[in-house]
């Protein structure tokens, strides 16, 4: 027998009694009133606790609990917005993170269709009085968001059903409501419905009521809509404002009505800033469009750099002249077109220095705060990025407002993501499928089109290509012309405005930016980088070739934020990942991929991207005379409204500081300086550089004058020579034995392993300071970048068909050859390690002063994941010391953002903890450091071999950071690791392409180190 298709699983029913998309707006009785900034009296809000009761299936739900006699006083209490797997529920209705997938309530073989047996039901139930003055009014209520389908009651009435779980969902309750009563409103949310297959949105599968709700009273005339829209003249001086405005009429007859319209730089000043009015008749049960249009002189512009906002004002009259309603707008002047395969605003091309996003808290996820929003635009403008990508779905309303007002550019992307559906039945390219997807396009669009960030309109992402996508963008252009759109799927470009690409190479950005014949339109990554937690290598290169090729406008790194899930066990936090709530498939780690965590602490990462893209650059002229030359990056600020000071280092400790003079430097423009370093005299064995710190001349909404927001440095030319070895003239005694070599000296001794060729004791003053032999390592804890869209660590393991990991485990010794010279002893070792050619050479130097000078020389005939050294210490030397660079974590192709110095931190804030244990830590660029107590007793490394170091340390062994899973998992030793390394392969998702960031097989490397006790 065949089952009847529920409206959750048919396509042809998105919507029962929905009330059409409109801008969110709410009604004011006088200009004074709306002046006040206060909220409107005539919002009703429904957020807070709701009564709730969760159900396995449709099955067993309470059927009529919406009915008014239903008795839910024995419910559980549940807090909206928010998502009920998020507050205690999990265990029944579990968490699922997929990228590419769907949970196995989803039949792909049978699309529409969802389990009746496990689709769970929320059912929520909440009592509100409304005010007896509403009762001559229109009232609705307004849905945020729902995840994923709802009906809803209202006094045990059947108002409507809603599915589209990104964008609002608004009926008109007027008729159902008591005044001045008590009233009940009763929401039924289904888990699944068919709209979730087009919500594989690489994020968590959740649910519940996440956003907003409220009840808010219109007069029965009211202004429902309206889209405030210009266009410039050639100069992009004069604005030409346009202001189209729909009125609908709920009451008996016709009305004569007036309107006008007003603009002002502050609402203080809103009836100063009258424009123009018109008249009109508003027909019964009719929807009626007029528009208003004026010539502004010269208005303030809006950029991401420069967001000037106008506050504008929409009175209604009645035929004689009483307001009947004003609603408030805001407005940015602001024009977007694409000429000459360049995307434009204001007339001037553009560089997306942009950033993917996803709408995740760790504790609430979809159902975002007010300050999680804000917090987290203010991070996304101190590191100066100035575009969002609304991966991949519409954001709450609120974020678009803070995008405004903070300045960011917004790529809109429509709540569309099939991913391997279309293996299965091409949703793109299927009818039934047509309304839903336009009818979701149509949502975000008329919502979002007055907000001045919104540059670009998305058709959402990877849910494949066919006639669905010409007709949301057919529909989208009917509402909305002054906006380019984006669609990467489209490799035809015949929807798309943009040619885009997720995670190009720099080949293919060389191709297009090159063919200017065959490539006619912008072309932007819509999702570069990875982060992936220790990831993000090479994002300099990408942004000089961004610079380099007009055609190109920039680009999207994935993501921002870590979607990671907070939870307290036993009164402590742990952070989980897909796969920790027992789900039957899932994505795993991948939900890590932000330049910040689920916490918003940031990733050494976010100090890549604050420098990369940073609106200015510093650039050597003649450094012996202080010459340089500053570049504007920016498209519409002057450098003057920064202010800059300079500090001249000497080996990495400041010497000298001043500052700049007022730097007038117009946008795309370059200006020689001199800096202005006094005198000084130079050390022929010391190292200088120049660091230049860019500030914020005052203080605005979201940085401080305090915040360097850009900085550069450089290195000073100079003549150093190599600091002369100390001779010794203290004698050593040599005990050459079977298995091992013991070099004594003067209050010290080293002792190597004739086995292995491993230092295995080095005593200073009677105190052992190896707890592990000072060892070799080919082998590192594999990055989510090594991993791929993997869990799984074997193949990395399996490096290059190596196992480099039981290589660093396995060499021995061919052969040991020692030369005695009473105060130097060099012990030259040859061992057999596979997958190296001929021998690997290791020279021990050790002198009369108690300095041990190690040298490694080897050629692999594979590609190498490290070439360096291990050992652990006692935690007792837990302050590590540096010069090289820092403060944060960097590695060979993630190293623009860190400055040259002299650094020093406790063992616990010099390790990075990201969500998934793996490599961390390194320092590249290493002159030398120390670990040591803080009375500074214990051991210094220096580069003894002109290469320069790399190292790393960690309060836990490799072993225990390559086999855990969870950062909380991971055992604390009473050892401190020490990773004396010459280099490790990059971290960058696209590693393997760059040649510069490899450790390559078949060419010779060699570096060498000094250790020596510190005190």
């Amino acid at each position: 027998m065949n089952r009847v298709m529920a409206d959750w699983e048919n396509p042809a029913v998105i919507e029962i009694n929905k009330e059409k998309p409109h801008v969110e707006s709410f009604h004011y009785s006088t200009l004074e009133q709306l002046k006040k900034g206060d909220a409107s009296s005539w919002r009703l809000d429904l957020n807070g606790t709701w009564h709730f009761k969760l159900s396995k299936n449709p099955d067993v739900r309470p059927a009529d609990f919406y009915e008014e006699s239903y008795d839910v006083s024995d419910w559980q209490n549940i807090e909206v917005p928010g998502l009920w797997q998020l507050q205690g529920y999990e265990e029944e209705d579990l968490p699922y993170y997929l990228t590419s997938d769907f949970p196995p309530s989803m039949n792909l073989k049978h699309i529409p269709a969802i389990s009746h047996n496990e689709n769970a039901v929320g059912s929520y139930k909440k009592f509100f009085a409304v005010p007896g003055e509403w009762a001559n009014r229109e009232v609705f209520v307004r849905f945020g968001a729902v995840k994923s389908a709802f009906y809803i009651w209202v006094n045990g009435n059947r108002v409507g059903y809603s599915q589209g779980s990104m964008t609002p969902a608004e009926f008109n309750i007027t008729k159902y409501l008591k005044y001045g009563d008590e009233n009940t409103i009763s929401v039924e949310v289904y888990r699944y419905s068919d709209g979730t297959y087009l919500e594989g949105q690489n994020t968590w599968f959740l649910s519940g009521i996440y956003r907003d709700v409220y009840v808010y009273a219109e007069p029965k005339i009211r202004i429902r809509d309206y889209f405030v829209s210009c266009s410039m003249d050639d100069s992009y001086e004069d604005a030409y404002l346009k202001i189209d405005v729909q009125v609908e009429n709920h009451a008996a007859e016709d009305q004569g009505l007036q309107m006008s319209a007003y603009l002002a730089e502050s609402i203080k000043d809103i009836e100063a800033g009258y424009l123009t009015e018109c008249r009109l008749v508003a027909q019964v049960a009719c929807r009626t469009k007029v528009t208003m249009e004026s010539t502004i002189i010269n208005p303030k512009k809006w950029t991401a750099e420069a967001p000037n906002l106008y506050v504008g004002a929409i009175v209604l009259k009645n035929n004689t002249g009483q307001i009947i309603t004003t609603k408030k707008f805001v407005f940015g002047f602001r024009t977007v077109e694409i000429h000459d395969a360049k995307l434009l605003v204001n007339g001037k091309s553009i560089i997306l220095k942009g950033i993917n996003r996803h709408d995740f808290d760790p504790d609430t996820g979809f159902a975002v705060s007010k300050e999680r929003y804000e917090q987290d635009i203010k991070l996304l403008k101190s590191c100066n990025i100035n575009a969002i990508r609304t991966s991949h779905y519409p954001n709450d309303a609120y974020f678009y407002d803070l995008c405004d007002q903070y300045g960011l550019y917004v790529m809109d992307e429509a709540d569309i993501e099939t991913h391997q559906l279309e293996k299965h039945a091409s949703i793109s390219n299927n009818p039934d499928w047509c309304q839903p997807m336009v009818d979701r396009m149509i949502r975000m669009v008329v919502r979002d089109r007055n907000h001045p960030s919104v540059i670009i309109w998305s058709l959402g992402n990877e849910a494949g290509y066919g006639e669905n996508f010409f007709e949301m963008k057919k529909a989208a252009i009917e509402i909305d012309k002054t906006r380019p759109f984006h669609y990467e799927g489209d490799l035809e470009l015949l929807i798309s405005d943009f040619i885009s690409k997720q995670n190009a190479s720099l080949e293919y950005i060389d191709k297009v930016g090159c063919d200017r014949d065959n490539y006619k339109k912008p072309a932007l990554l819509c999702a570069y980088g990875p982060g992936r937690e220790n990831g993000l290598g090479n994002l300099k290169m990408y942004m000089d070739k961004f610079q380099k090729y007009d055609n190109w406008c920039g680009g999207f790194i994935y993501d921002f934020a870590d979607q990671a899930i907070r939870k307290n066990v036993d009164g402590k936090n742990i952070w989980l990942y897909g796969g920790d709530f027992g789900e039957e498939k899932t994505s795993g780690h991948l939900c890590a991929s932000g330049i910040v965590a689920a916490d918003r602490s940031l990733h050494p990462t976010a100090y890549e991207v604050k420098k990369v893209y940073q609106g200015f650059e510093v650039k050597e002229i003649d450094l012996i005379l202080n010459m340089v030359e500053l570049y504007n990056h920016n498209s519409f600020i002057n450098m003057n409204l920064y202010k800059m000071n300079w500090e001249l280092l000497e080996d990495g400790e400041v010497l000298k500081q001043g500052e700049l003079e007022e730097m007038n430097v117009e946008p795309g423009e370059s200006k020689i300086i001199t800096v202005p370093i006094p005198e000084y005299k130079k050390l022929e064995e010391a190292e200088y550089h120049i660091s230049m710190n860019c500030y914020l001349k005052e203080a605005n909404n979201w940085g401080s004058v305090e915040e360097v927001i850009g900085w550069e440095q450089l290195k000073l030319p100079n003549v150093v020579r190599a600091k002369e070895k100390k001779v010794s003239q203290k004698s050593l005694a040599v005990h050459d034995r079977k298995i091992k070599v013991e070099v004594l000296g003067e209050g010290f001794s080293c002792r190597i392993s004739k086995l292995t060729g491993d230092v295995t004791s080095l005593v200073f003053e009677n105190k052992e300071y190896l707890l592990s032999p000072l060892k070799l390592n080919f082998y590192r804890a594999a990055t989510d970048n090594d991993l791929k869209e993997s869990s799984e660590r074997k193949g990395f393991i399996f490096f290059g068909k190596v196992n480099w990991k039981k290589v660093s485990e396995s060499y021995k010794v061919q052969k040991v050859i020692i030369e005695n010279n009473r105060s130097e002893v060099v012990i030259k070792i040859m061992r057999k390690v596979k997958h190296i050619k001929n021998s690997l050479i290791t020279e021990y130097t050790i002198d009369g002063n108690g300095e041990v000078y190690v040298s490694h020389q080897l050629t692999p005939k594979k590609n190498l994941i490290k070439f360096g050294s291990t050992m652990e210490i006692s935690n007792e030397f837990n302050t590590i010391s540096w010069f090289g660079k820092g403060l944060h974590e960097n590695y060979s192709d993630r190293q623009e953002g860190a400055k040259v110095g002299v650094y020093s931190c406790h063992i616990n804030e010099y390790i990075h903890n990201y969500l998934r244990p793996q490599e961390n830590s390194n320092r590249t660029d290493i002159r030398w450091f120390s670990a040591t107590t803080e009375e500074g007793e214990g051991l210094f490394f220096e580069d003894a071999g002109k290469t320069l170091l790399n190292m790393s340390a960690w309060p836990y062994t490799l072993k225990d950071l390559d086999e855990a899973h969870h950062i909380h998992a991971l055992r604390m030793r009473n050892s401190i690791t020490l990773n004396i390394d010459y280099k490790q392969k990059g971290v960058g998702y696209d590693e393997s392409k760059q040649k510069k960031y490899q450790l390559r097989k078949n060419i010779e490397y060699k570096y060498g180190y000094k250790i020596c006790r510190a005190f």
